[in-house]
This record gives structure tokens, sequence and C-alpha cells, in this order.
């Protein structure tokens, strides 16, 4: 079982911003299949781990972290200076921090029902249930809402638990409305940006919803 210091200089040898003592996680080891990846589980208040946010106020959540890996990833970067970021939640304030810092992202888009907003930071929350595909009518709005940040010239930041299923989602629809892309095409291309994400977001029926409404469409090219 690694340290508390062990874990600090594995994120450290990383290139992650610093964890403080006080922000520290209660558990760290490494993952029997993958013996090189560092995992960690943080106690976060207002968290519960497997998508209960909202069902329970024990203020628990398991956070995992590769230590050979970005925990964040970008994803484009526009002529208008938008950039879109993908990632999991940023619960540590160094996370923010580090996003505002490294990244000059300044909105933040959330899947859970709780956001992040701070002094530099605006945050726009689009509930979802975690490994559950989202509703046709909650994409089209954070797609949208992002859209709009992004030709403000501003940095956006999607994110949902681990930065694997629902902001994935959320980002393969914004990827097949902006360049036209099918569902699979912008798998492959997101996939690029950030293997972590699900191998079958291309899959769920509201990818499928979009792309025959937003892009299949004649009448909406």
């Amino acid at each position: 079982m690694l340290t508390s210091p062990q874990w600090q200089r594995a994120l450290t040898a990383a290139g992650r911003h610093r964890v403080s003592p006080s922000r520290t996680p209660k558990r760290c080891f490494f993952s029997r299949s993958r013996p090189n990846q560092a995992t960690t589980s943080a106690w976060v208040d207002g968290f519960f781990s497997n998508g209960m946010e909202s069902r329970s106020k024990a203020p628990f959540q398991l956070l995992y972290i590769r230590s050979n890996d970005e925990w964040y990833s970008t994803i484009a970067e526009l002529p208008t200076g938008g950039k879109l970021l993908l990632g999991p939640a940023p619960v540590f304030a160094s996370m923010r921090e580090t996003l505002v810092e490294q990244t000059g992202v300044s909105v933040f888009v959330s899947t859970l029902d709780r956001d992040f907003a701070g002094p530099s930071v605006e945050s726009r929350s689009f509930p979802m249930t975690d490994f559950v595909s989202p509703d046709l009518p909650t994409v089209e709005a954070a797609v949208d809402y992002i859209d709009e940040q992004l030709e403000a010239g501003k940095g956006v930041y999607v994110h949902c638990k681990a930065g694997k299923g629902r902001s994935g989602t959320i980002v393969i629809c914004w990827l097949m409305k902006h360049f036209r892309m099918t569902p699979e095409d912008a798998q492959a291309y997101l996939a690029k940006a950030r293997p972590q994400i699900l191998k079958v977001l291309c899959k769920r029926e509201v990818v499928r919803e979009y792309y025959e409404k937003h892009v299949a469409c004649p009448n909406n090219i």
C-alpha cells in the first residue's frame, strides 16, 4: 500500500499539481489488473460512488487516477480561441487551479447535480444518471451551451465523475455536429484524444438520435 508521500511523489513525477496533505486520499493502492497504475480512493464532500450523488448523503467517491496519464484531455482548439477539454470531476481545488492556470479554462460543464463554479470559473450543470444513456433534450442543451461558450472564445471543460461516459457522450455529439462526423468517426477521434473513454459511446441510443436529427438529416446541414 502506498503512503501519502509516495502517492504525492507519483503524481508530482507525472507532472500533476501537488495535492496538499489535507486533501490526500484515505487509501492508495496499485490495481491488481494494472500493477503499474496507481489507484486512489478519495473521500470528497457531497459525492458518493457509482452515480449515487443525489441519493446518498455519504461523503464518498472513488476517484481513479492513472499515474502515467494526464487526468484531463484537450479535444479541440477552435479559430475563435475557444478550447474544449474533457476529464473527471475537478473535486479538488488543486485540480481546478491546474485547469485554469495551465489551460485557460473559464467554463465548466458538469453532468453531475453539483457544479464547481469559482471566482474565475463559471459552471453549468446538465445532470445525468451514471451508466444510463441520457435523454436527447439534455444532450442538445449541453451541446448548444458548449457551442455558445466556444464561439465566445472561452475554454470549456466538460466532466462527469470519471470523464469516460456521460461527459464523453456530450463531447461525441458535439464532434458530430461541429465536424459532421458519423458516430463511429467521432468515437475514433475521441478515443485518440482520450483513450479512457468508454468504447461503446457511439452505440448509445441518444448518440444515434442526435446524429439522425442534427447531422444526417439534409434539412439540418
